[in-house]
């Protein structure tokens, strides 16, 4: 997994295994109090992304991912923990 930030807008808080070892757990946060979109890109093949609450219990659908790359609307403030399966 690689982590790319041109715009410094958001900041990874946590990169784990998931409980039960079903992924990867990645949580982060936007630091400037605007909304923005954030991109993941990853150079491991994934299979799906999924928005999770903090417990890591599915809370919407699959992310779409092109290419590797899924992105995802983030409020001001607002953490965000995604669900990587590969």
């Amino acid at each position: 997994m690689e982590e790319r930030q041109d715009n410094k807008k958001s900041v990874i808080s946590a990169l784990k295994r998931a409980d039960g070892d079903k992924g990867i757990i990645l949580r982060f946060y936007e630091v400037e109090g605007k909304k923005t979109t954030a991109t993941l890109a990853s150079n491991l093949p994934l299979a799906s992304c999924i928005e999770t609450n903090l417990l890591e219990e599915k809370e919407r659908n699959n992310l779409s991912l092109i290419e590797e790359k899924a992105q995802i609307e983030v409020l001001p403030f607002e953490i965000k923990t995604l669900l990587l399966l590969r």
